[in-house]
């Protein structure tokens, strides 16, 4: 049953070994409901994803080190790129961009081996493509591979390149003056206009690129003319020929000039002497005095040493919020311990491609320092951009946060609404509890009702850094790949749960029926009950004694922990116990903008307000009753299953 649709994403890559470069199929999701608008919408939202600053260097960087690596026909491994994987997912999950109509998919997408062919999958409405080789000027196209079932207007050509207004057509013909009479005609034509006004001026994937991509596919299908050769797009490791010599270093400081001039240099000298230090402290100094805003730094491909750095850090101004220092062959862990602790302000740091940091380097520096990352929001590391996988893989870094939601998504057997985090900050955090909890504030809506309990929606959420202001959702950067993991039952970390309850009424016809004091229904006559809290738990223990599995039916008692805690806070208790841990506190207008909204969710401010999304903190025994499996749900039963693997974690 189901819409069915795949998603591919495209990179123009080197053979290893030489030869001409050509398309391959990076990433690929399946969305089993997925058609019309909702497709040409995420990818709207993907392109708002990589076209983010911070995003598009760590895609640039998986595309540079997945450049030349393989032969032109050799599989890849089925995430070679998992950061663009996650930003694909992310983007067919959830939008958040409109709080009163939010957007989430009654199915998760789940991730396919990137080495598939179009006719393999299992299809009703196309596909889309996506081409991030250059992720300033991405490229897309729809396609129909088998049909495209849900269409209004016949068959379409199969295996053409499509655009967003042939696809959309395809589904909705532009209406007759006499069908614009009606209203729900009227607005959906509005919004058809609206998402092929979007796709003005983006890209469109050419024939060429489906053939380079997919010869076997293409090569029998579409008739054979001529074509021309696509420009390769600028690789992300090629650099603009190099002004060798300390002459011209010396020339370029004559001058007033930017610290990316000088570095551009540098780059190409190897190993840096005192002089190209010297160089680079001088010009940093100038920037720093008249920098305005907060600082971001970017030293990648720099051979700087951590003696070096030691003696560079203190040109840098306390403003410095994010620094780069990917590609470098000679920065150790040493190195990024003393660069966090010198920079109390710094919130991003990016250590992508420096071999001499392993991942367990920084798990160890994790869990033996985790305070020095309090003031950290970002940092970009392989370790952190493992595959997204929502089963029971555990990651490889110790839980500083998890997030657990449940709710009403029967028989859909979807993954359980779980992620976890290696660091994060409370002001992150509680901007992304504000954005799940938001919808509800507005007429009840399938996708508000369900946010909590969508798989593929806390990943979304909380694997986003603080956004600026005026920066749109759609635009948020994304910091790393969230993992699936429970072990913050188990005592590592703090561990946030929302619950959503359906309350299902029959609708009335009486009058007062539009008074929101005395019951407004959505037509649906379905709302939202929700109850949360922050938990620290402690470490569990086996309930060994306990013979008669009641909890878990049908799993072995001996091996599940007991989740115990002492206390369940509130999102103000919470953030007391933030301040006494030592981390950065929550801007004013962030702590408004959860109070507004948790005020109008209360139900006890407002008593005569009825059959509307309600939320209230869990009481001790409603939290046990999810805990001990009383609640026999889809979710519970995952949880039993995961509780059953942790003694092998």
């Amino acid at each position: 049953m189901g819409q069915r649709h795949q998603v591919y994403v495209l990179a123009r890559l080197r053979p290893f070994g030489g030869g001409p470069p050509r398309h391959r199929c990076i990433a690929r999701i399946h969305d089993q409901c997925c058609y019309g608008e909702m497709p040409v919408q995420a990818t709207r939202r993907f392109f708002s994803l990589i076209k983010r600053r911070e995003n598009m260097e760590i895609i640039k960087t998986e595309l540079r080190d997945l450049d030349g690596k393989y032969g032109g026909d050799e599989a890849f491994p089925p995430s070679p790129c998992p950061f663009i994987e996650f930003l694909t997912i992310a983007a067919w999950s959830v939008d958040l961009s409109d709080p009163s109509s939010p957007f989430c998919g009654y199915f998760p997408p789940l991730v396919l081996g990137c080495n598939g062919q179009p006719s393999q999958g299992d299809n009703n409405d196309g596909i889309t493509v996506l081409d991030v080789t250059d992720p300033d000027t991405p490229g897309y196209c729809f396609a129909s591979i088998c049909g495209l079932e849900r269409t209004e207007s016949g068959d379409t050509v199969r295996w053409a390149n499509l655009s967003a207004k042939q696809y959309l057509r395809a589904y909705h013909p532009i209406p007759s003056e006499k069908e614009m009479e009606d209203r729900f005609i009227r607005t959906r034509e509005e919004l058809v206009r609206r998402s092929i006004e979007e796709f003005e001026g983006e890209r469109l994937i050419d024939i060429a690129t489906l053939m380079s991509a997919w010869p076997s596919e293409y090569s029998n299908r579409m008739k054979k003319r001529p074509t021309a050769v696509p420009k390769q797009s600028t690789r992300p490791n090629e650099i603009p020929e190099a002004v060798k010599g300390v002459e011209q270093l010396k020339e370029l400081l004559e001058n007033p000039c930017k610290v990316g001039d000088v570095v551009g240099i540098l780059r190409q000298q190897g190993n840096l002497t005192d002089y190209h230090l010297e160089a680079l402290k001088k010009v940093l100094e100038a920037e720093m005095n008249d920098c305005s805003t907060d600082a971001t730094i970017d030293l990648s491909e720099l051979s700087i040493s951590y003696m070096q750095l030691r003696e560079l850090l203190p040109t840098f101004s306390v403003r410095v919020q994010s620094l780069n220092l990917s590609h470098n062959p000679v920065i150790t862990i040493q190195a990024v311990r003393h660069i966090i602790s010198t920079l109390p302000e710094l919130k991003r740091l990016v250590l992508m491609d420096c071999p001499l940091i392993s991942g367990p380097d920084i798990s160890s520096l994790l869990n033996d320092e985790p305070a020095l990352f309090y003031n950290l929001e970002a940092l970009i590391h392989p370790l952190f951009l493992r595959p997204y996988n929502n089963s029971t893989d555990d990651p490889q870094w110790p839980i500083q946060f998890t997030f657990i939601g449940t709710g009403p998504l029967p028989n859909t057997m979807a993954p359980m609404p779980l992620c976890a985090l290696p660091f994060f900050s409370p002001i992150a955090v509680i901007q992304s509890f504000t954005d799940i909890l938001r919808p509800n504030c507005y007429p009840p809506s399938w996708a508000a009702n369900h946010l909590p309990s969508a798989a593929n929606v806390p990943p979304s959420l909380f694997a986003a850094a603080l956004r600026k202001p005026g920066q749109a959702w759609a635009e948020r950067t994304i910091t790393h790949v969230p993992q699936f993991s429970i072990r913050g039952l188990t005592g590592q970390g703090w561990v946030l749960v929302l619950e959503s309850e359906l309350a299902r009424l029959k609708l009335s016809t009486a009058d007062d029926d539009s008074n929101p004091d005395t019951g407004t229904l959505d037509h649906s006559g379905i709302y939202s009950q929700m109850h949360y809290g922050f938990v620290k738990f402690g470490q569990g223990q086996a309930d060994g004694e306990v013979k008669d599995n009641a909890r878990w039916p049908g799993l072995p008692v001996e091996i599940l922990p007991n989740p115990q805690y002492d206390h369940i806070y509130d999102w103000k208790s919470f953030l007391l116990q933030m301040a006494a841990e030592g981390r950065p506190e929550v801007p004013g207008h962030l702590v408004k903008e959860l109070e507004d909204v948790v005020n109008t969710l209360d139900p006890s401010l407002h008593p005569k307000r009825k059959h509307t999304a309600t939320l209230e903190l869990f009481t001790r025994e409603h939290l046990d009753e999810f805990l001990n499996g009383k609640k026999q749900n889809w979710e519970t039963m995952q949880l039993g299953a995961l509780l059953e693997q942790q003694r092998s974690w």
